[in-house]
């Protein structure tokens, strides 16, 4: 059994046959070129696919980035095992996307649905982080000015689009840091104390 066979028996449907076709091309084609070769971004199936597939392979190396750590939508990075890749040698930009706040509040689906509504196609998006009125977008390089350029309501609210520097912002969890002061280490009083709740509210809550 061919490794395209074994692959497709493995990931069975049409649109993994053909991502397994195009990887293998692009596998074979680095073993006996070096040359350096980026996809487009991959959701986190095909990720995995790429990954096991690229372990067949000696002397290519693949590695995932997405434009921040974490990312669940990576653009692999083909090569030689010799040929390291920095991440800003990535074809991802990062564009900021801020709400003017005319409208109701944006969420993850009203800017995926406003990007795609322009007719980019959805392995040229990464993932969408938003925040507090902004949309951090990880986006395919190629189509990064006509994003800046087109891109002008999200929904109802008009927006504003403007790029970021590699790597982003911090974008692990917000924790707030609260210092209180309790009469007894027991529980429901710390926790009481935190959340501004009586020690009675908290007994019934446990």
């Amino acid at each position: 059994m061919s490794i395209k066979e074994y692959f497709i028996k493995k990931y069975p449907g049409e649109e993994n046959r053909y991502f397994i076709g195009r990887m293998l091309e692009c596998l074979e084609r680095c073993q006996r070129t070096h040359q350096r070769i980026f996809t487009d971004f991959l959701d986190p199936l095909k990720v995995k696919i790429a990954a096991e597939m690229s372990r067949q392979y000696s002397g290519v190396c693949t590695v995932f980035y997405g434009g921040f750590e974490e990312a669940e939508r990576c653009i692999a990075a083909v090569s030689a095992e010799w040929d390291k890749i920095e991440l800003r040698e990535y074809p991802i930009i990062l564009l900021k996307i801020t709400d003017r706040g005319w409208g109701k509040a944006l969420n993850h689906r009203d800017y995926l649905g406003a990007l795609l509504g322009l007719g980019v196609k959805r392995d040229k998006i990464g993932d969408l982080v938003v925040r507090e009125g902004v949309c951090l977008a990880a986006v395919h390089s190629d189509i990064a000015g006509f994003i800046e350029m087109n891109l002008e309501r999200v929904g109802s609210s008009r927006v504003d689009v403007e790029r970021m520097d590699a790597g982003g912002p911090d974008l692990g969890p917000k924790f707030k840091g609260i210092r209180v002061t309790v009469a007894s280490p027991r529980l429901d009083g710390v926790v009481g104390a935190a959340f501004g709740l009586s020690r009675e509210k908290i007994v019934k809550i446990y």
